[in-house]
Order: structure tokens, then C-alpha cells, then sequence
């Protein structure tokens, strides 16, 4: 059985102090929530993950392809597969922000429980 990346660091002591372990904690999701109700979509997604899908999933995923436009919904979820798309899409979004709207900035500090602190 193989095991998680995280699970043996013995090899990795280039990397320096594990300071990560104190931070951080895997956590394995292992029920599908947002397809629950749809296990044909959920069935169709685990295929594209492994890399597997079907025919019928290429053809159904066809069927979802919009072009922009008449009634393209510029408020939905985008899927967009390379950073330079990705920065396109939000900067087209946010040159659509209308005039007036205010921009918030923070300089946020959290402090962890081993009394670490991050900026």
C-alpha cells in the first residue's frame, strides 16, 4: 500500500525544520458533498480525475461549452486551465466593478498556538 507524502520526513532533511507538523493537519476527504445529489455528474468527475473519462463524458462536458455571447453568464464559476486565462478573466471581471465601490486593504498577524507568529 503506498502511503501519504507526509507520512515519513525522515528522507527530507533538506528541507529543513518540520515546523508545518505544529501548523498543520491532513485531513483525507473521502465523501463527495457538492455532487451528492447529481451521481451521474459526480461519477462522470471522478472519471476526468483519474483520467479516464468516456466518450458519453466528452460528449456531455461538449454540451456545457458557452461562447460569449448572447446571455453568457459573466457571473458564473469559471474552469480555466493556465494563469494567464485565469488573469484575464479577473481583471476583465473587476473592470466591470462598478464606479464608487470601495477597496479594502489589511496588514493581518495571526499568531498560532505554538506562539509562532505570520504576517
Amino acid at each position: 500500500m503506498s502511503k501519504m507524502i507526509f507520512d515519513d520526513m525522515k528522507n527530507m532533511s533538506c528541507m529543513g525544520v518540520h515546523i508545518w507538523k505544529d501548523l498543520f493537519t491532513c485531513v483525507e476527504l473521502n465523501e463527495i458533498m457538492r455532487q451528492k445529489d447529481d451521481i451521474s455528474f459526480a461519477e462522470l468527475l471522478n472519471r476526468i480525475r483519474i483520467g479516464r473519462p468516456s466518450e458519453e463524458d466528452i460528449e456531455i462536458l461538449k454540451t456545457r461549452i458557452l461562447t460569449r455571447e448572447v446571455n453568457y453568464p459573466l457571473d458564473a464559476l469559471h474552469v480555466i486551465t493556465t494563469n494567464e486565462e485565469c488573469d484575464r478573466q479577473n481583471n476583465s471581471m473587476l473592470n466591470n466593478v462598478q464606479k464608487g465601490a470601495v477597496v479594502y486593504s489589511i496588514d493581518a498577524k495571526v499568531r498560532f498556538p505554538n506562539g509562532m507568529l505570520r504576517q
